[in-house]
């Protein structure tokens, strides 16, 4: 839960009153238009890889249209190479054996069109070269956009195969940002294995993207993100609505196995220490435990324009995404130590 953000300000609040905080920072449109939509129609219990794959792309600004298909390309390409340079995942891209053919197809276009395109940067500059090749090869040959994020992926496979530098260079993390970086693993992250949460719920496979794969609190985060998407979904709710829900989520987890609390409050160095707590206690200006959701909906609407910022500030693509991100985590952790402090099992 705590950011660098966090520690400083909670300390700045103090205890001194305040107007009621605005919340037009949360109804604007980035939250309710991109994250929404792609949250509302990302449940892919029964969708195949790709599919799942393209639901989740689609929260960091990438539509699977013909539009974008240079950009997706991109991005699987990069996937693909990945793939090639990670042991023991070969074997991931022979379910599309058959469209290795394709894969290959694109790879020798991209190969002819290199040397008439110049740009520093390697990601800038593949794209540049799908674009073209795409362009080239005729959306009617891929047939799907589907198909031509795996015919790149392989092409991104063979890429390294034949030690073909461009290729080698977009598998380089450097300088890539995080979002970046989650892109072009997307595949790999595949290919090792996705939680339940993750494989019926794309909301909750990209916001568990920002915890450590594997920990305690991703495991936590993931299972309760799913859960409230599924249940906003059957009541056509609104994002708001998913948000609150992470209080509702983050108290069931408290009343859940102690032994699996413990080890999230140990994981994240909040055990002992209870940074978050004192920091909700600061924002609310009384005992968390006695806090109503109104009270941490009040005390989340004046700590993100403190902690976070820099993300009002701009406007891009993933601006959404991570507003419901901090926002759900916030209450996920408001709702869960209120339940603690509840159950007395809080030393402070």
């Amino acid at each position: 839960m705590k950011t660098e953000n966090t520690e400083s300000a909670a300390h700045g609040a103090g205890h001194q009153s305040s107007p009621a905080p605005s919340n037009d920072w949360l109804t604007a449109p980035e939250p309710t238009d991109r994250f929404w939509t792609a949250a509302l129609e990302g449940q892919t219990h029964e969708s195949t890889p790709i599919q799942r794959i393209l639901c989740c792309i689609r929260y960091h600004g990438y539509d699977p249209d013909w539009d974008e298909a240079h950009r997706l390309a991109n991005i699987a390409w990069a996937n693909g190479a990945v793939l090639a340079t990670t042991d023991d995942n070969e074997s991931y891209l022979d379910q599309w054996a058959h469209l290795s053919g394709l894969g290959r197809h694109l790879y020798e276009t991209a190969q002819t069109i290199y040397p008439g395109i110049y740009y520093l940067e390697p990601v800038i500059r593949q794209r540049y070269i799908l674009e073209e090749a795409v362009a080239r090869i005729g959306s009617e040959t891929f047939g799907t956009v589907g198909n031509l994020f795996v015919a790149a992926l392989h092409a991104g496979r063979i890429g390294i195969e034949e030690s073909d530098l461009q290729t080698g260079l977009l598998s380089v993390p450097e300088d890539y940002s995080a979002d970046e970086v989650f892109l072009m693993n997307i595949c790999l992250m595949d290919s090792v294995g996705l939680n339940l949460a993750e494989q019926r719920e794309s909301v909750a496979w990209v916001l568990g993207s920002f915890y450590r794969r594997n920990g305690h609190e991703y495991s936590a985060l993931t299972e309760a993100s799913a859960n409230s998407i599924a249940l906003v979904r059957q009541g056509v709710g609104s994002p708001l609505e998913f948000l609150a829900d992470g209080f509702v989520q983050g108290g069931n987890f408290a009343r859940g196995d102690r032994a699996v609390v413990r080890n999230l409050l140990e994981e994240t160095g909040e055990l002992g220490k209870w940074s978050t707590l004192n920091m909700f206690r600061k924002f609310t200006r009384m005992d968390p435990g006695e806090a109503t959701f109104e009270d941490a909906w009040q005390a989340l609407l004046e700590w993100f324009p403190i902690a976070h910022g820099e993300i009002l500030s701009y406007s891009f693509h993933q601006k959404g995404l991570y507003i419901a991100r901090h926002c759900y985590d916030f209450l996920f952790w408001f709702g869960m130590i209120r339940q603690l402090i509840r159950d007395k099992l809080v030393a402070e």
